[in-house]
């Protein structure tokens, strides 16, 4: 679950390209890319500025513009029903590295709220009257649409690929408009009732089927948001035809390995369904550890899929099972709620503009974890993440319940290995998956049983084939786990009793792997 061997680095590369002008048609030749760099933009939807600029005026606010405090994520969701578009920062500030805010321990944010939509149960404090009439797309002279595709450059593959599944969000001050990439990567977003020249360019980790989060052991407020960057702001003539292609200009490491997270996700799911594994069916959560706060390690306690309900449980999670301060456990608990992580993988800053390849390979490790609780559910992996957090890591053999180690880590390295091979045919990837002397986990033992190779080794003295066994699937080998089998031992007898004909060849590998 924790720990899988890094391979080396390789550079990834980014850049965003400039943004096209439309006039009658859109071009990709002209530009009218705006950089700002600091100040504010003025809000067109002030109900004051309007009625100064124009007195001639007699608007009624539609909305109203506010500052709320969160004091968890239940908070959050429940604003988001109500129909309040929320951001982290200010609508008018144009500074891409703004920080978050906060009262006391609790992180603010900024809303437009419709009139009539009831507050009294946040705390909360009226900054602005807003004017935002229904849209008028009659008013704007550019396109009705903004559009373009998000690709991420892939340190294994070494080209640009595209992402799906990854939130575009156009800012222009208080009105926003959003959509989600699809599996070309494109996206195409409304701009009606658009009125500023001027709009920022955001991309969000979340939808409906992830969320990838941070965990900032000096920014704890920073886990409550789904992980949201800012790309910069734009002439808004300048979006029919935006390529957003995050490679090494781009200098961001949070950017960088938000990326190459949704980007595994969206290649181990293919991955899934090509072989028929099951992939856990709530919501993927993944926590990045800023610069390992925790630890080097990567885990897949899937606790958003458990849906452990006792705070003193998550509490003892936090700080046993992940290596949170029981100092900061209660306050992590508060912000967080009930959106613990399924995932979580370390990060490090100093990693400003490229991913290791072995950070991709290694989620491919924690997503077979991922699977694998897919199928045998919340009783085994219950049993699972305890012995994780009584023996500090994989323990030992002959610890109780040292078998679910000994099962669950093999099958995540192997159909790791599997997964990079099946995504990217490279044979190395299969060397990988050799019989690995002077351990209890068994890191091979899956594919021997599938390849057809007849492995050797000297046994007794006398040099014989160990490896006599092959054409058990990986599929077939998944639908033989069940929540029961906790044991290699076990599993091996499933294996015997349902492939009879190669009982004595199946003994025979077991017996060599366990020496």
């Amino acid at each position: 679950m924790f720990m899988r061997r890094i391979l080396p680095l390789f550079i990834a590369s980014l850049q965003i390209l400039a943004c096209s002008k439309s006039t009658d048609e859109p071009t990709a030749t002209d530009t009218c890319e705006v950089v700002i760099n600091s100040g504010r933009l003025r809000n067109p939807y002030s109900v004051p500025e309007l009625m100064q600029q124009q007195p001639q005026l007699r608007v009624q606010s539609t909305h109203t513009y506010e500052k709320i405090v969160i004091r968890n994520i239940a908070e959050y969701r429940a604003l988001e029903e109500k129909g309040i578009i929320l951001s982290e920062k200010p609508f008018d500030r144009v500074d891409a590295d703004y920080t978050l805010e906060k009262e006391g321990q609790f992180p603010v944010a900024y809303a437009v709220v419709p009139k009539g939509v009831s507050l009294e149960s946040f705390h909360h404090t009226r900054l602005d009257d807003l004017y935002m009439p229904a849209p008028d797309a009659a008013a704007r002279t550019t396109a009705n649409t903004f559009s373009g595709a998000v690709t991420f450059f892939n340190p294994i593959s070494a080209t640009a690929e595209p992402i799906a599944g990854v939130k575009v969000i156009i800012k222009d001050v208080t009105r926003i408009s959003n959509a989600f990439t699809d599996e070309q990567g494109r996206f195409t977003v409304s701009n009606a009732g658009f009125l500023s020249d001027t709009v920022e360019v955001l991309l969000e980790f979340s939808n409906n089927m992830y969320e990838i989060r941070t965990l900032d052991i000096a920014n704890l407020q920073s886990i409550v948001f789904p992980n949201k960057y800012s790309l910069g702001f734009r002439k808004a003539c300048g979006l029919t035809n935006m390529q957003i292609n995050i490679g090494s200009e781009y200098a961001n490491s949070a950017l960088q390995y938000s990326m190459a997270t949704l980007l595994s996700l969206n290649q181990f799911k293919k991955f899934a369904a090509a072989y028929q594994f099951k992939m856990p069916a709530q919501k993927m959560v993944f926590w990045l550890g800023k610069d390992a706060p925790l630890s080097d390690s990567y885990a897949a306690p899937m606790l958003n899929n458990i849906a452990v309900s006792k705070p003193a449980n998550i509490q003892q999670l936090l700080s046993g099972l992940l290596g949170i301060p029981e100092g900061l456990a209660p306050l992590l608990f508060e912000l967080v709620g009930d959106k613990l992580p399924d995932i979580y993988a370390p990060y490090y800053t100093r990693n400003t503009n490229n991913v290791p390849k072995g950070y991709i390979e290694t989620l491919y490790h924690e997503l077979g974890h991922a699977i694998h609780y897919a199928k045998v559910g919340n009783n085994f992996w219950n049993q699972y993440i305890t012995y994780i957090f009584n023996n500090g890591g994989y323990g030992q053999a002959g610890l109780p319940n040292s078998g679910m180690i000994a099962l669950s880590e093999a099958w995540a390295e192997d159909i790791s290995n599997e997964c990079a091979y099946y995504l990217y045919g490279n044979p190395n990837y299969l060397q990988i998956s050799e019989k690995n002397y002077g351990t209890f986990i068994t890191y091979g033992l899956y594919y021997d049983l599938y390849d057809n190779k007849q492995d050797t080794a000297t046994i007794g003295g006398n040099r014989r084939i160990y490896d006599d066994v092959s054409g058990i699937s990986f599929q077939n080998m998944y639908q033989l786990f069940t929540q029961d089998i906790i044991t290699p031992q076990q599993y091996r007898q499933a294996l015997k009793s349902a492939y009879p004909a190669q009982a004595v060849a199946i003994d025979s590998l077991y017996n060599v792997y366990q020496q």
